[in-house]
């Protein structure tokens, strides 16, 4: 009786080693994927900042172009909203300086569309279920057509697709 108790303990012992190693599987996989949505999340707000910061660039032009049509080609001072002393040396720029009104139109299209007809490549390999090989392989090659296809960009070294483009399209298989 007292040899079974003693085979009991230590299956016991070894189902709770085992239960503790699944426990810390399973913390690691949990910091493992708040990292990665952490991350994720950085990007997008990363990604916003800078269409936000292109929009006001083009919104300023906007406003100075509508201003300096009164005057025109006559040199237009501005001054920094931040001076505060008279010393401070204001910038001065020609109208030719300032984008024409079509022009601001169209790079403002094409950076909504560059935002939102694009789709992270990693993330979307991610989603189809790809191997890690297959994911570094597909890489390569999407990278390997930048500049050459439409549908592939590169931003800050990570690689986005058209949206509704199919992978084989894009490979050409």
């Amino acid at each position: 009786m007292l040899s079974f108790s003693k085979y009991k303990l230590e299956e016991m012992k070894l189902k709770n080693e085992k239960l503790e190693a699944d426990k810390e599987r399973l913390i690691a996989d949990k910091e493992r994927l708040l990292i990665e949505s952490k991350e994720k999340i950085e990007m997008i707000y990363k990604e916003r900042d800078e269409q936000l910061k292109a929009i006001l660039t083009l919104a300023n032009r906007q406003i100075t172009h509508t201003g300096n049509e009164a005057s025109t080609n006559t040199p237009t001072t501005i001054v920094p909203s931040s001076a505060t002393t008279a010393s401070q040396t204001p910038f001065s720029f020609e109208e030719a300086d300032v984008l024409d009104e079509d022009e601001e139109n169209r790079v403002v299209e094409d950076m909504f569309e560059s935002y939102s007809d694009w789709r992270d490549l990693r993330s979307y390999l991610k989603e189809k279920g790809f191997s890690k090989k297959e994911k570094q392989h597909i890489s390569d090659k999407i990278g390997k057509k930048i500049g050459q296809l439409n549908d592939v960009m590169d931003k800050n070294g990570k690689l986005f697709i058209k949206k509704g483009k199919k992978l084989k399209e894009i490979l050409g298989e």
